[in-house]
């Protein structure tokens, strides 16, 4: 109800994170562009199956000026991707009240893919940045990483 207004017209709601599962942008959609978006509460973790408030599979997007914020699994889920990310935030539920999170959970989680990363900010993640094989980073600007973090990076080595 904080964001958005009472749509439900149920009175107010408190807003958890995972809430909901997330979008999907996948092949065939051509190259997106995202900029200015809010996802917040969402990557919920079900039957086994990791979720992200926004996965990219198997295409190109960009997204710039975003926030990605109280997710329960992952922020933003590069698949077989090489979009570019900038100017965004991805704040987690670590040092949050209230805000469950997954020990796995991660701000940025990539698969398969080679992104650029310009000027982005993780706070308050378990892992800012996971990197499974296959996958490494551009990073152009800064990549501001805090203590807020129990890890920056997964492997330590995907920054120079």
């Amino acid at each position: 109800d904080t964001n958005g207004g009472d749509t439900a017209n149920d009175g107010l709601s408190i807003p958890q994170a995972g809430d909901w599962k997330g979008i999907t942008i996948s092949s065939g959609s051509g190259t997106s562009t995202i900029s200015y978006a809010k996802f917040l509460y969402g990557g919920k973790f079900t039957n086994s199956n990791p979720r992200a408030v926004l996965k990219i599979d198997s295409t190109n997007a960009n997204v710039s000026n975003s926030i990605f914020q109280y997710y329960n699994h992952r922020g933003l889920w590069l698949l077989s991707s090489s979009a570019s990310i900038s100017n965004s935030l991805f704040s987690g539920c670590l040092n949050e009240t209230n805000c469950s999170y997954r020990p796995d959970s991660s701000g940025l989680y990539l698969e398969l893919s080679i992104p650029t990363l310009e000027n982005l900010t993780f706070r308050n993640n378990i892992t800012a940045i996971e990197a499974a094989s296959g996958s490494s980073v551009n990073a152009v600007g800064t990549i501001d990483m805090d203590s807020s973090n129990l890890a920056t990076t997964s492997p330590s080595n995907l920054l120079p």
